[in-house]
């Protein structure tokens, strides 16, 4: 089963910025993952994070760091069943884990620009290493 998460999309009632709706309170850590969540959801987390990753990384100011982004580009699972058959299917033609020359092309680039500028305004410049995901 798939849950019904967007991809690249914020809490609508608050727009990322905070609400009982989200649990979100300003840090991006609360934003990896939680107990609990299933493999599908890890996954589009995983896949938001990376497309935010490569999106600093080739824009010059990588927010992450390469180990990170290595450790966690090795985990992606393209079988995964997402919310996004399109962007499944993107990240099936198109995702490499030895680069991140790939977000040249992702069509959502625009929103993972805006997320990289929120990341950057709540915990200033990278790079960022998150804990891995356990689920």
């Amino acid at each position: 089963m798939c849950f019904q998460v967007d991809a690249l999309t914020l809490c609508p009632t608050c727009d990322g910025e905070g609400c009982d709706a989200c649990d979100y309170d300003g840090c991006v850590f609360k934003l990896w993952v939680k107990p609990g969540w299933t493999p599908s959801k890890v996954e589009v987390r995983r896949r938001v994070f990376l497309t935010v990753a490569a999106h600093t990384y080739e824009a010059g100011w990588p927010l992450f760091s390469d180990a990170w982004f290595d450790d966690q580009a090795d985990k992606v699972v393209l079988s995964q069943c997402t919310s996004r058959p399109d962007l499944d299917e993107w990240w099936r033609e198109n995702f490499k884990p030895h680069t991140g020359m790939w977000i040249h092309n992702h069509p959502e680039r625009d929103r993972a620009q805006v997320l990289a500028l929120r990341m950057r305004k709540l915990h200033g410049d990278g790079p960022l290493d998150f804990p891995d995901p356990k689920i």
